[in-house]
């Protein structure tokens, strides 16, 4: 069960739409299952109400997560890394003095999948620091986003992240980016890891064996994977990684964005039905099937 905790405060200063304030008073009521941030709980509140001892929630653990908007001088913020215990701020800890960032924290896990929304980003030196959806919060090399490489210092960190954070643009340049293309820009793997992270389910090792087969493929023939571990991800007594996926993807002739696709489609398309290797649907088209 994933936990949420917002101070009266910020909720108010926040100024939330009703139907978004009551989406939010249903996660601060409710709470959300692992569909949503995953294994990872989120406070947010004032940086004054930390500073002046604001009780906490008792839950709070070392995968907690915080949105802290600054409402007092970034030099008096400074404590909160020390009052909330965290060794690793960097990875917990996002400080902001946007208070448009309450209402993208709490559209962001109403979306499909979280990583695709957008809480907060700014720009230090040659480095996009992003605050995702997914409450990760990543850096991103401008150097490696094509579209935004060429933008000069100054006009980089003119930066506005969309209202309900679909995107970050620079709007004297016209440029969107979301999510998506960041990750895809700098490192694909990792949009791969966390597409996989979704399919995480008997079925994914069922979609990888159909896929094989109706390629007429062996598992001998999937390069740089051994016919073993293709067994053992086929049987599902292994968890399939970004790295196998591309393994499996170049087998297939597919890129990894096809390749997840189609495996997504697969799964969809099985949704809410009990699926194992007799009960799937062949195409009388298809080759035959191979091991």
């Amino acid at each position: 069960m994933v936990r949420w905790y917002a101070s009266e405060s910020v909720l108010k200063l926040a100024d939330l739409p009703p139907i978004l304030s009551q989406a939010c008073q249903g996660l601060l009521r409710d709470g959300r299952d692992d569909g949503g941030f995953g294994a990872s709980s989120s406070v947010c509140l004032l940086a004054s109400e930390l500073v002046a001892g604001h009780a906490l929630p008792t839950w709070m653990d070392s995968e907690t997560r915080f949105l802290v908007i600054l409402d007092l001088a970034l030099g008096a913020a400074m404590r909160i890394p020390t009052l909330l215990r965290l060794r690793k701020p960097d990875q917990r800890l996002f400080l902001t003095d946007d208070i448009g960032s309450v209402r993208r924290w709490v559209i962001a896990p109403q979306r499909a999948q979280p990583y695709e929304g957008v809480i907060d980003a700014y720009v230090v030196g040659s480095t996009l620091t992003v605050f995702m959806g997914d409450l990760t919060i990543r850096d991103f090399p401008v150097d490696q986003v094509p579209s935004i490489r060429s933008l000069a210092s100054e006009q980089l960190k003119k930066l506005e992240v969309d209202i309900d954070g679909s995107f970050i643009t620079w709007p004297d340049t016209d440029i969107h980016i979301g999510p998506s293309q960041l990750l895809q820009a700098v490192d694909p793997s990792q949009l791969a890891e966390i597409e996989i992270e979704r399919f995480r389910s008997e079925s994914t090792a069922v979609a990888l064996k159909y896929m094989r087969e109706q390629r007429g493929l062996r598992q001998a023939d999937i390069d740089g994977v051994g016919e073993r571990q293709v067994s053992r991800l086929e049987n599902a007594e292994s968890r399939l990684t970004a790295a196998a996926a591309e393994h499996f993807a170049r087998s297939f002739d597919l890129t990894i964005t096809d390749f997840l696709d189609e495996l997504g489609r697969l799964l969809s398309s099985w949704k809410d039905q009990p699926v194992d290797g007799a009960s799937i649907s062949r195409d009388p088209k298809a080759p035959a099937a191979v091991t």
